[in-house]
């Protein structure tokens, strides 16, 4: 049991860099985009954090290619859950917005889905505990 954890934990580890990478990134983005709101290449400071996103993609198709049934069922089912909580919030914020609420972007849901995912990946490992 501690083998198949140590495993998935030396997996993970192949995410590190490009998840700290991301997360840099988009704080730089955001503290230049703050200091200059008006500046020309706003538009490309925005996308910046999209580079290391892609580095993300790349790393978990590996981190996928590395695991045994039981975690890639675990894995979409945790996926699954976050997609089908991702839709019902944005479902449910869309038609608050004819109400005239108008409180959420795009980067709350994305860490919505995360959040649904993590909960999801967790039932679902639960579920298959011995």
């Amino acid at each position: 049991m501690n083998d198949a954890r140590d495993t998935r934990l030396s997996n993970l580890k192949i995410l590190r860099l490009p998840v700290s990478t991301f997360f840099g990134v988009q704080i730089l983005a955001i503290a230049l985009l703050r200091l200059f709101p008006d500046s020309s290449w706003k538009w490309m400071v925005t996308l910046l954090p999209t580079l290391p996103g892609l580095w993300i993609a790349v790393r978990l198709v590996e981190y996928l290619g590395r695991l045994d049934e039981l975690e890639m069922k675990v894995i979409q089912e945790g996926a699954v859950i976050g997609f089908a909580g991702t839709i019902m919030l944005a479902v449910s914020f869309g038609l608050l917005q004819f109400a005239g609420i108008n409180m959420l972007n795009g980067l709350t849901f994305v860490q919505a889905m995360i959040v649904f995912w993590l909960v999801g990946i967790l039932w679902a490992s639960r579920k298959y505990r011995k």
